[in-house]
């Protein structure tokens, strides 16, 4: 049976549009996991998970340690897609950057499902071309944006409503975690933090970065134009 929690993070995903008793195929045998900030997991495995609070960062990590991030997850956000067709194991990995919820489903079972029901084969491969776009938008961003628009479009990424609500939004963490997200040093951080700070966009705390105007930190975002 699909609860509100579950429903309402459903409702932002492409299976939105399956009925509920599809849908309750494809979450049966699935279990919830709470995640506390700093943990990690699924990496070299198949893995079909939604988030249903929090945040988590997806990320690939080289074999001298260094880590590279692939998108960051919150409510609504399906993971592994990819995972379910291909015989390779994900090489990704999931790190919560907030307290966070994921429900852990059976790739088995979503598989079968998408082999038998068009419906669902259909709503994955629209997950799956969201995915890809989303991709060549990262890529194309990592190699023509400069490190202000990285920096703008990390903060946004990373931004978090707080659990008690509120209008804003905030980017928990230090500045040293922004340097390794973008590719970058400390100082540059801290000297670009300072230039969004003096525009009105941000203001910083010792418990991480404030978005105060994220219309106008968008904007330093784009690399492109359509």
């Amino acid at each position: 049976m699909l609860d509100d929690e579950l429903r309402g993070s459903l409702a932002r995903t492409r299976l939105r549009d399956l009925d509920a008793d599809l849908l309750a195929q494809m979450v049966e045998g699935s279990r919830r996991l709470d995640v506390s900030p700093g943990t990690v997991r699924d990496i070299g495995t198949v893995m079909f998970d939604l988030v249903l609070r929090g945040l988590v960062r997806v990320f690939v990590i080289a074999p001298d340690g260094r880590e590279a991030t692939l998108r960051y997850c919150r409510r609504g956000s399906l993971m592994g897609t990819p995972t379910i067709f291909s015989p390779v194991p994900s090489v990704a990995g999931q790190k919560a950057l907030a307290p966070s919820r994921i429900l852990v489903m059976r790739p088995a079972i979503v598989r079968s499902l998408a082999e038998t029901d068009p419906r669902v084969a259909l709503a994955l491969l629209h997950e799956t071309s969201d995915r890809t776009q989303a991709y060549i938008t990262m890529a194309g961003g990592q190699a023509l944006s400069s490190l202000r628009q990285r920096i703008a479009a990390h903060l946004l990424e990373m931004a978090n409503v707080p659990d008690a609500g509120g209008p804003e939004l905030i980017v928990a963490g230090e500045q040293q975690q922004i340097a390794d997200a973008v590719g970058t040093v400390r100082e540059v951080v801290v000297r670009i933090l300072r230039d969004f700070r003096e525009a009105g966009l941000v203001r910083t705390t010792r418990h991480g970065t404030i978005i105060t105007d994220p219309v106008g930190l968008e904007a330093e975002t784009w690399w492109h134009t359509l």
